[in-house]
């Protein structure tokens, strides 16, 4: 899913992450939290717009999945300039999935 060069450090996390959560191993998670904000932040910025919609969606699926505390994603939000409706992040990434 995240392919480009600016993402793909993200990838492994983000597998780990939800892994932890679903296994109830909240090391991983206690550990990367102070930390996913920036990472996210930094991949964001000067990304391609396709880049930073799939990085909205990944933020997304977190919060569904409540694998970060309601902190953590806010300032995941504010870190990528605020929040899109859910419905339009996945319209969006849904689109761009079919261009390619």
């Amino acid at each position: 899913m995240l392919s480009n060069p600016r993402t793909r450090r993200l990838t492994p996390q983000t597998e780990v992450t939800q892994q932890s959560k679903a296994r109830h191993k909240e090391d991983f998670l206690n550990a990367f939290s102070p930390f996913i904000a920036d990472a996210a932040s930094v991949a964001y910025k000067g990304a391609p717009s396709d880049v930073q919609l799939k990085l909205r969606r990944v933020v997304d699926v977190w919060r569904e999945r409540n694998i970060f505390d309601k902190d953590v994603l806010n300032d995941l939000d504010s870190r990528l300039g605020g929040t899109y409706p859910r419905a339009l992040t996945r319209c969006l990434s849904a689109h761009l999935l079919l261009m390619y």
